[in-house]
């Protein structure tokens, strides 16, 4: 039998001081989940590493292959790649064909 209560809290919220005061800015979220009214477990995401992140170059040739996965709710890209003949999981197309 699955949890029978679930909740994610946000760092600083009832529940979640105590980790709060351990992990810090670190702290991403706590869940708990209250399982056959005699186990709660208490779930924490945290940062464990930060490094700086330089975007590539967005000065990108037309010609250049990137690999892109459509979602299924982006109905109008699904139709054109479809249109194409080209499978709707994952294509490969150029960033020139791309609609803007």
């Amino acid at each position: 039998m699955g949890p029978l209560t679930r909740k994610k809290l946000k760092p600083g919220q009832n529940g979640t001081k105590k980790i709060f005061s351990i992990y810090g800015d670190r702290l991403l979220c706590a869940d708990t989940e209250t399982m056959h009214r005699a186990c709660r477990l208490k779930t924490i995401e945290i940062i464990v590493d930060s490094i700086p992140w330089i975007p590539a170059d967005e000065n990108v040739p037309d010609n250049t292959l990137v690999d892109l996965k459509i979602g299924h709710t982006e109905k109008l890209l699904h139709q054109k790649t479809k249109n194409r003949g080209r499978p709707l999981e994952r294509i490969q197309k150029t960033l020139g064909d791309l609609p803007g």
